[in-house]
């Protein structure tokens, strides 16, 4: 039992390895959803983007999101429209497009592949969310 955990310990390893060397797509999406303010703005476009985000370096880019008034939102919410920059995204290259539908809040959003960052994951070298550089944690 103990042989069978320390195996696949080492392979998922080895995998977590070789994805994190072959670096991550960068992608950027035009976003339009309803939200309370910019930080729900943030998180509505977030869960709107799921099938295409990484687990994490996303923000808005260059500028946070214009208000455009209520537009086509319900009462209490403001419609919020930018530029989404995903840093790590799970699109299979720098070529991909793709236009996501209405659902709830997020009222929609057209992506495009941008570039593909490698990182080597033995400097701990990540992409950063500011700007999809490597960059290495720094505690």
């Amino acid at each position: 039992m103990q042989f069978s955990s320390l195996l696949a310990a080492a392979l998922i390893g080895q995998l977590v390895s070789s994805v994190m060397a072959s670096g991550c797509t960068q992608m950027w999406c035009q976003v339009s959803v309803c939200a309370t303010d910019v930080n729900d703005a943030f998180n509505v476009a977030s869960w709107g983007l799921t099938a295409v985000m990484g687990p994490d370096c996303a923000d808005w880019n260059p500028d946070p999101p214009t208000d455009n008034g209520q537009g086509p939102c319900a009462a209490g919410l403001i419609n919020y429209s930018g530029q989404f920059a995903i840093w790590r995204s799970w699109s299979a290259n720098d070529q991909y497009s793709g236009t996501f539908a209405q659902w709830g809040n997020f009222l929609g959003a057209t992506c495009g592949g941008g570039k593909v960052v490698s990182c080597n994951p033995k400097s701990g070298g990540y992409p950063d969310p500011s700007n999809g550089k490597c960059q290495i944690q720094r505690w």
